[in-house]
């Protein structure tokens, strides 16, 4: 398996907030780093094993492990917030499916009942519009159904890997 490896030139201090202070465990990451290392390995194989070295030369031994536990924490956090959000999203697709269907069904009604009672003096406009407003109302739901879960799938693989990103120290 190749190694992807991304080398960060900038100082440890980087991986913390604002505050001298390092992250406890819980926290998590500032933005502006983890757009960066979502930047750097958004491209990166999939198959490939992904570290990402650290210039450590001036920071105690120890800063590593702690960058990796507040990697691997923040990243394990964005997980079950992505894993959320697809489910809810699931139950948005399934709503929007079942009410689009019955709206259909409505438009299709209408049309067999106005087409029936107004055998020839129902305008052709009417009639057509009833089919394609029903049919419109499935845009939606085949919007989400076919397209809009790719990028919560692609976000969620990105930071199911970060989560096992190896630190590597370099002094």
């Amino acid at each position: 398996m190749s190694e992807h490896t991304i080398t960060i030139t900038t100082s440890p201090q980087a991986f913390f907030d604002g505050s001298s202070a390092l992250l406890q465990p819980e926290s998590l990451l500032p933005e502006q780093t983890t757009n960066y290392l979502e930047r750097q390995f958004a491209n990166a194989p999939n198959k490939a094993l992904w570290s990402l070295n650290i210039d450590a030369s001036n920071a105690a031994p120890e800063l590593i492990t702690k960058i990796q536990a507040a990697i691997t924490n923040h990243y394990t956090q964005k997980v079950q917030d992505t894993l959320w959000e697809l489910k809810e999203y699931r139950r948005d697709l399934l709503h929007a499916f079942i009410y689009g269907t019955l709206f259909l069904g409505v438009c299709f009604s209408l049309h067999a009942a106005l087409g029936r009672l107004f055998v020839d003096d129902f305008p052709r406009v009417l009639d057509e519009g009833l089919i394609i407003i029903g049919w419109v109302a499935l845009w939606r739901p085949a919007e989400l159904l076919t397209y809009e879960w790719m990028p919560i799938r692609r976000r969620l693989k990105l930071q199911r890997k970060l989560a096992t990103l190896a630190i590597k120290g370099s002094v």
